[in-house]
């Protein structure tokens, strides 16, 4: 039997081992992505892994996880991530190296449930809402995005007061894709200050069209309709 002291502890026999971690971690750079006062709490007994807490602080918000697996030949378990107060402006601003145009608040949820160690065997489940949204000085509608997997068939809704994409996509044999998507635009005047950075366009803009080909190569079909 062994033990150790905290911030980790282990247990049990070498045949059938336990341990418990709970760490506070140091604030660090991770690619230029500033991460503060994380915690991780997380057991391990047998064929059983309990992730039950980990908190990060980045982009002045906040990600909160876990997940519960049993790790047997076919693994099995849950899983969730809370993302709460993100700034979208510094995430922008991270990822494109230069001031963001945009300011909001990112806040959403994501949920797992695990069967296998194949992803596109489990069911997926997020949302995610932008509020507070705005460009430069002019504020814009909130933007709510929902997306999903259920044993490999995949689907995404995106809505911005009445600006509405849907698409969905299967995963068919042989890494296929199979699907369709859906864009309309009642007036584009509502997303020029997006897409033009603010230049003023009016008019209305219809999409639809076919996803195919393969996860490493896909393809995209599309009827463009409009009027002035």
């Amino acid at each position: 039997r062994v033990r150790g002291g905290n911030p980790a502890d282990f247990r049990g026999t070498r045949r059938e081992p336990e341990a418990s971690v709970h760490m506070n971690l140091p604030a660090v750079n991770v690619r230029h992505v500033g991460v503060s006062r994380s915690v991780i709490a997380a057991q391990w007994k047998g064929d059983s892994l309990a992730v039950d807490t980990v908190r990060v602080r980045v982009f002045n918000g906040v990600l909160v996880g876990s997940t519960h697996l049993a790790l047997g030949e076919k693994m099995q378990g849950t899983g969730a991530i809370a993302i709460r107060g993100l700034s979208l402006a510094s995430v922008y601003s991270t990822l494109r190296d230069t001031m963001s145009p945009y300011v909001g608040e990112i806040n959403g949820d994501v949920a797992a449930v695990i069967s296998g160690k194949d992803p596109m065997d489990w069911n997926i489940t997020s949302g995610f809402t932008v509020s507070r949204f705005a460009h430069l000085s002019d504020s814009l509608a909130d933007i709510h995005l929902a997306a999903g997997l259920t044993k490999g068939q995949g689907q995404l809704s995106l809505t911005q007061d009445k600006i509405n994409l849907q698409a969905r996509v299967s995963m068919l044999p042989g890494n296929r894709l199979s699907g369709n998507y859906s864009l309309d635009v009642p007036d584009v005047a509502a997303v020029g200050a997006l897409v033009l950075q603010g230049e003023k366009v009016q008019g209305t803009l219809g999409l639809n069209g076919t996803i195919g080909g393969t996860l490493r190569s896909p393809t995209v079909n599309a009827a463009l309709r409009g009027d002035k």
